[in-house]
């Protein structure tokens, strides 16, 4: 007896036509994923806001333009979310 006889799994299971076997692996995946890219988007946030006075100095920028520079990142986050999925 295979390993697949013995979990219940056959080979319409394994390539997911019943979405039996393995599905709580795929589960595990998406959830860890989704932890994986919160975190991401937590880290590069903070980082561009506790930095953003050193970026508008390197780049010359007064208060009012260095407010763009949160808002374009911003803008773009929100623009390649929807690629990313």
């Amino acid at each position: 007896m295979t390993t697949d006889e013995r979990s219940g799994c056959n080979a319409h299971d394994r390539r997911g036509l019943r979405g039996a076997c393995g599905t709580r692996r795929h589960s595990l995946a998406g959830a860890g994923g989704s932890a994986a890219g919160d975190l991401h988007l937590t880290l590069t946030t903070r980082l561009s806001t506790f930095g953003l006075a050193d970026i508008r100095g390197a780049v010359h920028a007064g208060f009012d333009e260095g407010a763009w520079i949160s808002t374009a990142q911003t803008a773009a986050q929100m623009l390649i979310a929807p690629i990313a999925i």
